[in-house]
């Protein structure tokens, strides 16, 4: 681990399971300050702002700010600057909500009811945004649904099937997005989060440093791994989350390192 100077971080199953600190990992993230290395923090979660995930580290111990997270929603929000969109179904929690309200883009559902929109075909809009959505229901889903065939564009946080917790996995932003995939049978077009590169090769192109420098720590093959694959840098799975050993062996693409907990990452 000393070839690397920039640690990108996972944060559920990886630095803490709900509110619980992962054992080690924020001595290690301590660690990796002393000796002078940038930290980071990747995480798909679009239900908050980057200032609370940064809040909720630091009470676990380790002392961060906003500029150190990666949130898929912070990617939204760059990536609708960059466009001309006007109104939006939001299908989501306060991050996604912020990235279409810092951008200008009206969010339909907040002034039309869903009933509305559910019986009116005239009724449309740009994007539907979806992320995670623990107050969503069945009419969220309808709504989502015949929006994308109205000609909707599909844009997601993230498709993470489930969330890791203490007491097991409940389910993720991509088990909710499912339902309006199956429903609408139309895919989502633009995916932020992890396994795209989009963060990493933007905090790359920022730092400017070689590829060389960077690590990427998480606990799925399918999301944290392979975006670090993707974006070209090395990797180390955690076997403190979601998966084991055994499931990293089912991919055809492996992880730079695997370790069992933060303690082998220091020695």
């Amino acid at each position: 681990m000393n070839s690397y100077s920039v640690h990108i971080f996972d944060l559920d199953g990886v630095i803490y399971l709900g509110n619980t600190a992962i054992p080690h990992a924020i001595e290690y993230l301590n660690h990796l300050s002393i000796k002078g290395d940038k930290v980071y923090f990747f995480t798909n979660n679009s239900s908050k702002t980057r200032l609370s995930v940064a809040e909720k580290i630091s009470k676990l111990g380790y002392t961060t700010n906003e500029e150190q997270i990666i949130s898929s929603s912070s990617i939204a929000n760059e990536y609708f600057a960059t466009k001309n969109y006007k109104s939006a179904f939001l299908f989501g929690e306060l991050g996604a909500r912020n990235a279409l309200f810092d951008n200008g883009i009206q969010i339909i559902n907040d002034s039309i009811p869903l009933e509305t929109i559910l019986d009116n075909d005239s009724i449309k809009c740009d994007i539907v945004l979806a992320g995670i959505f623990r107050t969503a229901t069945y009419s969220h889903v309808a709504a989502a649904s015949l929006l994308l065939q109205r000609g909707a564009k599909f844009i997601v946080t993230n498709t993470d099937p489930s969330i890791p917790i203490e007491r097991g996995l409940f389910p993720g932003a991509g088990a909710m997005i499912k339902a309006i995939e199956t429903a609408s049978g139309i895919v989502p077009e633009i995916i932020f989060g992890k396994p795209s590169p989009i963060g990493i090769l933007s905090l790359i192109s920022n730092l400017n440093l070689p590829e060389t420098n960077f690590i990427m720590y998480g606990d799925r093959m399918d999301t944290d791994i392979l975006c670090g694959y993707n974006a070209n840098i090395s990797t180390a799975l955690m076997l403190t989350g979601a998966m084991t050993r055994e499931d990293a062996n089912s991919y055809p693409f492996k992880p730079t390192y695997i370790y069992n907990n933060f303690l082998e990452c220091m020695q």
